[in-house]
């Protein structure tokens, strides 16, 4: 959403790597799991998450 926001809406470079930063963060946080399924979960979100859009 903030990289949406910082080229389509024009609220400047600093919304575009604020998100670029949370997207990254995001898939960094995915990494420490745990759980040996955790990738199957994950696969299953996006996939619910891709249908649903």
């Amino acid at each position: 959403m903030l990289v949406w926001q910082g080229v389509r809406e024009h609220k400047g470079w600093i919304w575009v790597g604020a998100g670029v930063i949370a997207l990254g963060l995001y898939g960094f946080v995915a990494t420490l799991q745990d759980d040996g399924n955790f990738g199957r979960i994950l696969a299953a979100y996006g996939g619910v998450f891709v249908a649903g859009s």
